[in-house]
């Protein structure tokens, strides 16, 4: 194999990397000189591209507002979403926009118990969200969350509920069985007339279980109403912020 002659002045070295850079064709790359017409030595960083200031990447992105969207909308955790909302008021257009959180919450609330009888009156994704991750911290089953739930008989798969009349009678209604009477302990145990007290668990799926020792009550998971459960399996079809945002 014939070997390239090195040109007066220049080191095989600095002919090497002159002949594998033009090979490359790395247009992006700084040109390869001799160091006795650089002055300074060849090295792995003289061939490296040169930096493009922070100021101009960041004026790029700032007058492009689908490509800012695109970069907003590749985050994938509410925390940073809420630090992009409050960098001005176009990014918060982005940040709170219902086609980025309806994808948040179909990642998140897969395989999870959703209480969409408190969600669905919210105005936005971002709002239902938010009040689902609150909910799911409460550990301890009320008089008011117990009245929204069917639960699951371990006995029949039979529905239970659980519910307070006008009297102010704390009754169960079953599809088996006369009402009977129920009530909290001291302890926050649940009470259903004379037999043992049960348990009360949040499970991490957000579900609700009550247990004794010889039975248990599983919540069953609430429906979607029609529209927010459109929207979940196509998040795509929510309007893009951006046409708001020119229009601003």
């Amino acid at each position: 194999m014939a070997q390239s002659k090195a040109a007066p002045g220049t080191s095989w070295m600095t002919t090497a990397l002159t002949a594998l850079t033009k090979q490359l064709r790395l247009s992006d790359c700084k040109e390869v000189v001799p160091p006795s017409i650089s002055g300074r030595p060849i090295t792995p960083a003289t061939l490296r591209p040169a930096p493009v200031p922070p100021c101009a990447a960041l004026e790029c992105v700032l007058e492009d507002a689908d490509l800012l969207f695109s970069i907003i909308l590749a985050l994938d955790d509410a925390r940073s979403l809420a630090v992009c909302a409050r960098v001005c008021r176009e990014w918060r257009l982005y940040a709170e926009a219902d086609c980025i959180w309806v994808r948040l919450c179909r990642e998140r609330w897969q395989g999870k118990h959703v209480p969409w009888s408190k969600l669905a009156g919210l105005a936005s994704w971002r709002m239902r969200y938010c009040e689902a991750e609150r909910l799911a911290r409460v550990k301890t089953l009320t008089t008011e969350e117990i009245q929204t739930l069917v639960f699951i008989f371990s006995l029949n798969g039979m529905s239970v509920r659980f519910r307070c009349l006008p009297t102010g009678e704390q009754v169960v209604l079953t599809d088996w069985s006369p009402l009977l009477r129920w009530g909290w302990n001291q302890d926050g145990t649940l009470q259903v007339e004379h037999y043992p007290r049960h348990t009360c668990e949040r499970q991490d799926n957000w579900s609700w279980r009550t247990f004794n020792e010889h039975v248990h009550l599983q919540s069953r998971a609430e429906e979607p109403p029609e529209n927010l459960g459109a929207q979940l399996e196509a998040p795509h079809s929510l309007p893009h912020p951006a046409a708001t945002v020119r229009m601003m």
